[in-house]
């Protein structure tokens, strides 16, 4: 089951930041998977993207006993995050947009400019269809707002996601990660580690933030595999990573192999035409 977080979608979109605080994020997941798993009789495995990530670090710390499993693709535990905040000022520039999202109206014409432009120079592996369909969803009328309102949630409570009881999470944790993100630098995964007790992570060392979509085959049969028990130990060394990554395969690495130069974005496209609210 995958399904749209609030606000994305078909789901309803509550013009109200404050419906998006993290707690009512939590909620929904609950809902969805008491409605799904009535009675908890078959715990179910809980796999997050970015956003999706966060959301499941703080579900596994309140509700631990609902799932079996934790997958977390690029994603980052609150704490994990903040840690490294901290200390990279490369992180700090890799993350600039989150304070401009949190305003008003502006963040909704920044995106719509040179149609969609700031979309193709984030959505890193889809296809001219699925990038057509992205900005297809987020022009019709209060998608892209729903999506901002994510980060403007922490306009009526910025200490929100130090309010959870964080401890290290029990269930069995795969952590899947393309190390070119151009929004979370690879240290976060390490960070990540210290809030789990079971943990197995692997990286990726030529993808980036959307990698499980180029790499589809590949990341499907790990969750596949992991979810069921079956996990298998391969044999690695750095030159195989190397020579895969020059054929432009989809290699992963149980370490973090700090190799490849990360791309973060620019403020602005260097080809973007600010409208005039912008520009005072």
């Amino acid at each position: 089951v995958a399904p749209d977080l609030r606000g994305y979608g078909n789901t309803t979109r509550p013009e109200d930041s404050a419906q998006y605080l993290m707690v009512n994020l939590v909620d929904d997941v609950k809902g969805l998977i008491t409605h799904l798993n009535p009675e908890n009789k078959s715990k179910v495995v809980l796999v997050g993207h970015d956003w999706g990530g966060m959301i499941s670090f703080c579900f596994a710390t309140l509700y631990e006993t609902l799932i079996s499993k934790l997958i977390i693709i690029n994603g980052m535990h609150p704490l994990a995050f903040a840690e490294h905040l901290l200390r990279s000022v490369t992180q700090m520039r890799m993350s600039w947009y989150m304070l401009p999202f949190r305003h008003a109206v502006i963040p909704e014409k920044y995106l719509i400019m040179n149609d969609f432009k700031f979309f193709e120079k984030i959505h890193e592996g889809f296809t001219i269809d699925e990038e057509n369909a992205q900005k297809y969803v987020f022009s019709r009328e209060g998608a892209l707002t729903g999506a901002l309102n994510y980060y403007r949630a922490f306009n009526n409570d910025s200490d929100q996601l130090k309010k959870f009881p964080y401890r290290k999470i029990n269930v069995s944790t795969l952590i899947l990660w393309g190390e070119l993100d151009e929004f979370i630098m690879p240290q976060v995964a390490v960070y990540n580690k210290k809030w789990l007790k079971d943990v197995i992570d692997i990286y990726y060392p030529s993808e980036g933030h959307w990698f499980f979509r180029r790499c589809a085959v590949e990341i499907f049969d790990r969750i596949r595999r992991f979810a069921g028990d079956k996990n298998e130990t391969s044999v690695f060394t750095m030159q195989a990573v190397e020579e895969k990554i020059q054929l432009g395969k989809c290699v992963s690495s149980p370490i973090r192999t700090g190799r490849r130069k990360q791309k973060h974005l620019r403020s602005l496209p260097s080809n973007a035409n600010l409208p005039d609210v912008m520009k005072d």
